[in-house]
């Protein structure tokens, strides 16, 4: 779901989000392009360390974006996993039939879907992402109840 997403601006330099954990917790990471609703590409972790490791800081994000994939949200799961695996993907963008940014679904999400059941590994801060969601949701409705 949106609301768990990890996304940077498109135009970021690597420079200005060294510091964020992000970069090295989430090995594909979607970029925005001036609205948050409208994605521009994804980026790779291991392009971002790259360019790190070469000191090439100043380097836009979009410079180093793939272009992704973009589902429906009505895919089911095991069309998302033939899709990805015959295209070598492992992130696609999930738009509604408005064709609105709504979230991202990956090839474990997928897989998880498929077997009922989480993947979890060592790295794992949450283990159930929905969960997480619902509750970030849940607590953005009470605070613009409590604004009114």
């Amino acid at each position: 779901p949106r609301t768990v997403v990890v996304w940077f601006p498109a135009d970021a330099t690597i420079r200005e989000l060294r510091g964020k954990a992000a970069l090295l917790r989430f090995s594909r990471i979607p970029l925005y392009d001036g609205r948050e609703n409208r994605i521009a590409g994804v980026v790779l972790r291991r392009d971002i360390m790259d360019r790190i490791a070469g000191k090439k800081l100043d380097v836009p994000l979009s410079e180093l974006a793939v272009r992704p994939e973009f589902v429906p949200e009505t895919m089911t799961a095991l069309n998302l996993l033939t899709m990805m695996v015959g295209r070598r993907t492992h992130i696609a963008i999930v738009l509604n039939e408005f064709g609105d940014y709504v979230g991202i679904v990956t090839m474990e999400d997928a897989i998880e879907t498929l077997l009922g059941m989480e993947i979890v590994d060592e790295t794992d801060a949450v283990v159930d992402m929905r969960v997480l969601a619902l509750d970030r949701n849940k607590a953005g409705v009470k605070r613009k109840k409590k604004k009114r």
